[in-house]
């Protein structure tokens, strides 16, 4: 991600064909037909992760320099008749018992 300015970009196939079975349907819709190109971007954003130190409060070492939170998205390259329904964007966040996170105003609170 470093080398990549803080972002890195890709693409990637998808081929929908049945296999042995007959290919999945739901409402009509049958993922062998389901075909196409997308764009891949993982990104990361500052975090409001309040950072444990040497330890997480649980005791598990914790080695990180840097609190980043990432985002995967994907989508549909244009062209796609269904662009606009086919993609997503996750939010890859840390996640511990007792987790301290800032607001913009600086005050601490535990996210449980």
């Amino acid at each position: 991600m470093k080398s990549a300015e803080g972002s890195a970009r890709g693409s990637f196939e998808f081929r929908g064909d049945a296999t042995e079975t007959e290919a999945v349907k739901v409402d009509e819709y049958r993922l062998e037909d389901d075909t196409g190109r997308y764009t891949v971007t993982l990104y990361y954003q500052e975090s409001n992760i309040v950072h444990p130190g040497d330890e997480l409060p649980t005791g598990t070492p914790f080695r990180l320099d840097e609190l980043r939170e990432f985002r995967l998205s994907v989508e549909a390259v244009e062209g796609d008749d269904m662009a606009d329904q086919k993609g997503f964007n996750a939010h890859i966040r840390p996640r511990w018992k007792n987790m301290r996170v800032e607001n913009e105003y600086g005050d601490e609170r535990t996210l449980n």
